[in-house]
């Protein structure tokens, strides 16, 4: 595995903000991708400016599971996740606009650029619980 920042990224958004390098390609070239509302696994590093790894999520038993624009990760890998195939391995370099600020978190310092390395392990529709349906549908599940 290669622990040095990568140097080829490309470009999701025009403003250079989210940059993203394919450490390897998904299992599906298929044209689907996760969209928002769906339910993703995924297992990551979370890693520094420096390439340091901060946090991480590695047990394929147990992947890190997050709705698309559910609002608990950060918009940058909000953002790439959706670029992604099934069983892709990428790296996105978020500006501290799509991370953590001015304010930073933790080991994250203010300003700082991070990089998610993650593994699109499965992606899906959100299955709706009770507080997501209507009577009428609490009624019709039932």
């Amino acid at each position: 595995m290669n622990e040095s920042i990568p140097t080829d990224f490309v470009d999701l958004r025009e403003d250079g903000k989210l940059r993203k390098h394919v450490l390897r390609a998904g299992d599906d070239q298929s044209v689907e991708r996760p969209k928002p509302k769906d339910l993703i696994e995924i297992l990551y590093k979370c890693r520094k400016s420096d390439y340091t790894v901060i946090d991480s999520c590695e047990n394929m038993e147990d992947p890190f599971e997050f709705e698309v624009d559910g609002g608990s990760v950060i918009a940058g890998l909000n953002e790439g996740i959706q670029s992604m195939s099934l069983g892709e391995w990428s790296v996105f370099e978020s500006h501290p606009d799509l991370a953590y600020g001015a304010a930073g978190a933790g080991k994250i310092a203010a300003n700082e650029t991070i990089y998610f390395e993650a593994e699109l392990v499965s992606f899906g529709p959100k299955k709706d619980t009770k507080l997501d349906m209507t009577p009428e549908q609490r009624v019709a599940n039932a």
